[in-house]
């Protein structure tokens, strides 16, 4: 009877039925609670979603902080259709409480409470109890993007011709253009609520150079130690050597020229850079005749010893120096890779510092008489150079064009008083036609707006045309790096 009943196999599939189905009701138990969970968690993301969009249209609208939040809550607590607004929490952060600024974040905290996780944790040997499972969700809205523009305009001498057909100067229809954009877009940016600078502008005026500004000498991203690849193109300072002037040279370290021997004065051991050039070049600015200086000569006696005839000699004059030029602020292309991008100046890169524009004077002009001592200080010799505002280094004997081009000695030469002026438009500064670069400025402050203003009506066309440094400098008068960090 004991075999025959543990034989006995009838009943078997009622017994795994009820063993299997303990899991079996467990999954379908655990699907149906995560199916209404993620239906749940569906939910509040949507009425998030839908009321972030209807609150930033009542912030743009005016609408207070606290009355932007209580009708966020209210928006989305009505769209929480299967939801019970019991379970969940919203967050608001307003736009103007965030640091970038602009962003209305919403963010909603949901608690599920599962209808048969608590069974199931029975069946499987757990406690009973309120298993609840914490969800979140977050939704962004973006009222308005701030804008900034870079007006890269061109100054050169070709925008004072006539446009087609309007019997206006390009320069000046290019002005009305550019004021109207302006004025248009701080129209729009009035109506742009919580956000810092909505719409700026920055203005790029161009022609042969772009002019960043002469108050920018002593930025750190100007190089101030001549150690760019660029600063001494076209510049022999070699010339300047030890056996020609022991009291007066330079020298050269680590690619860097410095000032050596006591006739710098002050500057002695400072680097030879183009500022420095600007600062030691001087010319003769005026004269004072010193009293009594006059002396007359008698050039013929008469029996009696006196004179019958003579003449004054010239008198003696204490002439004044002055500098010559000052950097007018136009810098030169930094060199390939750089010239194009947005690269952060640093000492530790030398290349990518910018470098002063400095036009080196071309072969033309000799002061033969420096001492004045002859009745012919200047002479001119002409080469067909047309940057000719310096005179050449006159001691060696038959210099070719390049070396009187390059010859560093004849820029510490004193200019003489009373010298020929150098040609309009001529010198250092040749080429550096444009007016300083406009920062962004924001154009809801009406200050600042004029400014821009003001600075388009500044504009004036001369020059020839670089392109691809005016697009460099637009670049870079909206791009977070140096030189310019001003931005939204």
């Amino acid at each position: 009877m004991i075999g025959r009943f543990i034989g006995d196999k009838r009943g078997n599939y009622a017994l795994l039925t009820v063993i299997t189905m303990v899991p079996l009701m467990g999954a379908v138990a655990l699907a149906v609670d995560f199916t209404e969970l993620v239906r749940e968690k569906q939910e509040t993301l949507n009425a998030l979603d839908a009321a972030g969009v209807a609150t930033a249209q009542q912030i743009v609208s005016g609408a207070s902080d606290a009355d932007a939040r209580a009708y966020a809550k209210q928006f989305f607590e009505a769209n929480l259709r299967h939801v019970s607004p019991a379970n969940t929490t919203l967050t608001v952060t307003l736009p103007n409480n965030n640091a970038g600024g602009g962003t209305l974040v919403l963010e909603a905290s949901l608690k599920y409470h599962p209808y048969f996780l608590p069974a199931a944790a029975m069946l499987l040997g757990g406690t009973a109890g309120d298993h609840v499972v914490n969800v979140s969700a977050r939704s962004e809205i973006r009222l308005k993007n701030t804008l900034e523009v870079a007006l890269v305009l061109d100054n050169s001498g070709s925008m004072s011709t006539l446009g087609s057909g309007t019997g206006q100067k390009r320069i000046d229809l290019l002005k009305a253009a550019a004021k109207q954009l302006v004025d248009t877009l701080a129209l729009q940016a009035q109506q742009m609520k919580q956000i810092s600078k909505p719409v700026q502008f920055s203005l790029v005026p161009f022609s042969a150079s772009v002019n960043v500004g002469p108050t920018h000498d002593g930025d750190s991203w100007m190089d101030q130690d001549g150690i760019s690849p660029v600063q001494h193109e076209n510049f022999d300072w070699t010339t300047m050597s030890a056996a020609n002037d022991p009291n007066k040279y330079a020298e050269k370290v680590n690619g860097a020229w410095y000032k050596r021997g006591d006739g710098w004065g002050d500057t002695k051991g400072e680097p030879l850079t183009r500022f420095s050039l600007y600062a030691d070049m001087t010319v003769e600015s005026g004269r004072e005749e010193v009293p009594n200086s006059k002396q007359y000569i008698c050039d013929a006696y008469n029996k009696k010893g006196k004179c019958t005839d003579g003449h004054w000699t010239d008198p003696q004059y204490v002439y004044t120096t002055s500098r010559y030029a000052s950097w007018q602020g136009c810098v030169e292309a930094r060199p390939y890779p750089y010239n194009d991008d947005d690269t952060t100046p640093t000492t530790s890169n030398p290349a990518t510092l910018f470098v002063p524009m400095f036009a080196p004077d071309e072969p033309g002009t000799l002061w033969r008489d420096f001492n004045r001592d002859g009745t012919n200080d200047v002479n001119s010799l002409s080469y067909g150079y047309e940057n000719n505002w310096w005179a050449d280094w006159p001691y060696s004997l038959n210099p070719t064009a390049v070396q009187r081009q390059s010859d560093m000695r004849k820029y510490f030469l004193v200019k003489p008083y009373g010298s020929t002026s150098a040609g309009a438009g001529d010198g250092p500064n040749a080429a550096c036609t444009t007016s300083p670069i406009t920062p962004l400025k924001d154009v809801t402050v009406s200050a600042q707006k004029q400014q821009l203003t003001d600075a388009i009506n500044a504009m004036a066309p001369t020059g020839n045309m670089n392109v691809p440094e005016g697009l460099a400098w637009g670049w870079r008068t909206v791009s977070s790096n140096e030189p310019f960090t001003v931005s939204g």
